[in-house]
């Protein structure tokens, strides 16, 4: 999961009415014809998503790594982080990556990203890290923004990439990369002495290029010998290069890289003439000059597509990580473009990547990232999951290729093949895998086994949530509604106190109206009580709530601000209602008759009037009374434990983790508190 696309983050999360006149008009009366609760259930243009079906209830499986104990996970990598050097980290920051993928935060991934960037040594880590992160800014859906255009900062600046090196802090300085880049390798070989050797002529057809003999030997061995040696070329003053595939302006262009170590204003096709002839006569500072000028002429798309088989011929590596970068920052657009499939699918086209440098585990990780997002099911998907494989060389890369696969490979339905990766990430340590070896089992008709596998890890670790639901996928009767159930309606309400207003199943359906369907299907005991959830449903529903009057009596989320002889009188009447043991509660005649109820508003009001442990032992009753209640939730939230957070961040680490105070600094290394907490630990310790 990752940062949401940049249309998708502009999307209201309203259910809007199909039919602006829900209503209609019988045709045999003028009357209105008002609905049913279950003809609002069965006609698509009122509540289009049904209720919930079994189905509906599996949930996905997670795509990346998923740590049965997330937070001594992290503090374990934290260790790790400490004790490797700094020029070492970049692949440590790529797991961090993978770990903290489950949590789906854009901000966190984003961060470890450009921690894997700042610590990259090589080129091919750094062009692959910067086109990530480009990708996660969305980029590419910004009009009038090109592929190599730069923030201002090395760290994701195109140019600077290609520079071989490592200073972390460099990263965050201004980028210079618009400087003209520097083609001169030597700075006393600038003059040459026209009597030093003498003079060679190279004849290409009917024109001879003059060139200077010690020169062009100091190019390479080969040529030394061929010009100083036992070679009859030595006794020459001419020499035919007629059929060495070197044009006229090439062999000039080597004459004057052979007097200055510099190269003038050449067009491309030259370049790769030099960069050929280069590899035949192992000429290595020429090879290398012009493999860096081509690297910095390549400036779109087309260009990188035309020239990466050329740089992939003569075996250029920063070509080659020019034109990758260029393809790579051009992600999704041209992820299906044949000529970018043909360098990146197929196992040959992996290895002749490899023969230069530039395949790699992180490169197919963010290939195989790009394209699960973009369509999971797709071939070109699972080709990249096995380069992925293939690359993976740590136990963890291991991990995540095979589950990955046997994601892609479930979604293909091709059960018994996604069940042996499944079961080579487990082998690789990789826990979680266990669901979707459940899942395929399940697919092919063996619930049991199944449900026996689940429960097996239920008994050996520390069960979790996603543990029992999970399990209930493979359960039958009263027990798929007991497995995890509590903790499910304990979920609702935290949900709704954190935004009353949330939406689930994907954003079509709000918490409350499902919760109240939920209800209404499976948990009526009587005529009355179906009726109230119906009254609740229908009064809920904005297409009819309209229609419908406002209930007789409000209760007011805000605390009243009552005298003390009112506030009195208003405990003895609440107090008074918690002795009655029945009260009918109308909210409308043509919606309910009547419901026995327990009186949760009553004790959610004297929480209001008593002392704070009072008040708390109140608002837990009202919540026991009734789960799906969200203000005694909210209520005991804002006024009694405001410390804590429900969002993963570093104080709600601080409150949980306590003495793995390792996992907040993995995901803030410069959080003061937390350092301040670490750094005393540390000295106890000690």
């Amino acid at each position: 999961m990752r940062g949401f696309k940049l249309k998708d983050r502009c999307k209201t999360t309203q259910v809007h009415a199909y039919n602006t006149n829900p209503f209609p008009i019988s045709p045999t009366s003028s009357k209105l014809q008002y609905p049913t609760i279950n003809s609002i259930l069965s006609e698509s243009p009122f509540l289009p998503y049904g209720l919930p079906k079994t189905h509906s209830f599996e949930p996905p499986l997670d795509l990346s790594l998923k740590s049965l104990d997330f937070v001594q996970s992290l503090a374990d990598l934290y260790r790790k982080l400490q004790m490797t050097q700094d020029f070492n980290k970049s692949l440590l920051h790529l797991e961090q990556y993978a770990l903290l993928y489950t949590l789906g935060d854009p901000k966190l991934l984003c961060r470890c990203l450009q921690s894997a960037r700042q610590h990259a040594v090589d080129v091919h880590s750094k062009v692959v890290l910067s086109a990530w992160l480009r990708f996660e800014r969305r980029e590419d859906e910004l009009v009038g923004s090109l592929a190599f255009d730069c923030i201002g900062r090395v760290l994701e600046c195109p140019k600077t990439a290609l520079l071989h090196g490592y200073d972390p802090k460099s990263v965050f300085d201004h980028c210079q990369s618009h400087s003209p880049p520097n083609q001169i390798s030597d700075a006393n070989n600038f003059l040459t002495s026209e009597n030093d050797g003498g003079i060679i002529h190279f004849c290409i057809h009917n024109q001879e290029v003059n060139c200077i003999r010690g020169r062009i030997a100091a190019l390479s061995a080969p040529l030394k010998s061929m010009l100083y040696g036992d070679f009859i070329e030595s006794d020459k003053e001419k020499i035919d290069f007629t059929h060495i595939g070197i044009s006229v302006d090439g062999m000039r262009a080597i004459d004057s890289f052979s007097r200055t170590r510099r190269f003038d204003s050449y067009p491309p096709n030259i370049l790769l003439e030099l960069l050929s002839f280069a590899n035949k006569f192992c000429c290595e500072e020429l090879k290398s000059a012009s493999d860096s000028y081509l690297a910095s002429l390549v400036s779109d798309i087309d260009e990188a597509l035309i020239l990466i088989d050329y740089a992939l011929d003569e075996r250029a590596p920063l070509l080659v990580a020019s034109c990758l970068q260029l393809m790579l920052r051009e992600l999704p657009g041209y992820l299906y473009n044949p000529k970018v499939l043909n360098t990146f699918c197929s196992s040959e086209a992996r290895e002749r990547l490899a023969t230069v440098g530039q395949a790699s585990f992180l490169l197919y990780y963010f290939l195989s990232q790009v394209a699960i997002e973009d369509n999971m099911m797709s071939k070109v998907t699972l080709m990249l999951l096995e380069r992925l494989k293939e690359c993976a060389t740590e136990r963890w890369q291991k991990a995540l290729a095979m589950h990955q696969l046997g994601c892609v490979l479930l979604q293909r339905k091709d059960y018994k093949e996604a069940q042996h990766y499944f079961e080579m990430a487990i082998e690789a340590g990789h826990v979680y895998s266990v669901v979707g070896v459940a899942r395929a089992k399940f697919k092919q008709g063996q619930r049991f086994l199944a449900f026996e596998l689940i429960n097996g890890i239920i008994s050996e670790y520390t069960p979790t949530g996603w543990m029992y639901q999970e399990r209930s996928l493979y359960s039958l009767g009263k027990q798929k509604i007991l497995d995890d159930y509590q903790s499910a309606i304990r979920d609702i309400r935290a949900l709704l106190t954190l935004e009353p207003n949330y939406m689930m199943f994907r954003g079509k359906m709000r918490v409350t109206t499902a919760a109240m369907r939920f209800l209404w299907r499976n948990h009526s005991t009587s005529t009355y009580e179906r009726l109230v959830y119906e009254g609740w449903i229908l009064y809920d529903m904005d297409i009819v709530k309209k229609h419908l009057p406002r209930p007789r009596i409000h209760f007011s989320p805000k605390p009243m601000q009552l005298d003390s002889e009112s506030s009195s009188y208003v405990i003895q009447l609440l107090e008074e209602a918690l002795k009655c043991p029945s009260m009918v509660f109308a909210r409308d005649k043509s919606l309910c008759r009547g419901l026995e109820i327990k009186h949760t508003r009553a004790h959610q009001g004297l929480a209001r009037y008593c002392d704070r442990d009072m008040a708390n032992g109140d608002l837990k009753m009202a919540s026991l009374l009734d789960p799906l209640r969200t203000y005694p939730y909210r209520y005991m939230v804002a006024e009694l434990t405001r410390a804590i957070s429900f969002k993963l961040t570093c104080k709600c680490l601080i409150l949980t983790a306590r003495f793995h105070d390792e996992a907040t600094l993995c995901l803030d290394p410069n959080h003061k508190d937390t350092l301040d907490l670490y750094s005393r630990t540390r000295l106890k310790n000690t």
